[in-house]
């Protein structure tokens, strides 16, 4: 869906390429002839990002303002709330080491034809300052349930 990585948030970083920030949104679309069988994600490579996962530290700085829907990263799918990136990390992944996670999406978010998928940062307490991120290589991923072997067939 987007093979680059983008500098989202709104100040300068030396460490993230390109160093000057690319907004705090970005969005894209894509097409699906028919909707697929099994889980369906929106995988990303994302690094330099405040984590608010269940077991991140409580020392973590801001984890109580992300927990209040602030710095949070979040992902839309045709005008539907997915859900927020910061969730998937207890610590933040460092540039050099980016994790790919992922979101589910219910299909009743998805339909055949023309879809689109939006980044969206929520600013901080103060409505002006946003997380610096890296954030890229976005795909659709469709996993499927593969059948369980019969014990009986595993035996022959």
């Amino acid at each position: 869906l987007w093979p680059r990585m983008l500098h989202l948030g709104d100040e300068i970083e030396s460490g993230l390429v390109p160093e000057v920030p690319q907004g705090t949104a970005w969005s894209g679309d894509w097409t699906m002839e028919a909707l697929p069988r099994g889980v369906i994600s929106l995988s990303a490579e994302i690094a330099n990002m405040e984590p608010s996962a269940a077991a991140t530290p409580p020392t973590q700085p801001h984890l109580n303002e992300l927990r209040a829907g602030h710095w949070l990263t979040e992902l839309w799918v045709n005008g539907a709330r997915i859900g927020d990136w910061n969730s998937q990390f207890s610590w933040s992944p460092a540039v050099t080491t980016p994790e790919r996670v992922r979101l589910p999406i219910p299909k009743s978010a998805l339909r055949t034809g023309s879809n689109t998928w939006k980044l969206i940062q929520r600013p901080g307490p103060d409505g002006e300052s946003y997380d610096d991120i890296w954030i890229g290589r976005l795909a659709l991923e469709v996993e499927t349930a593969r059948p369980l072997e019969s014990p009986n067939r595993a035996a022959e």
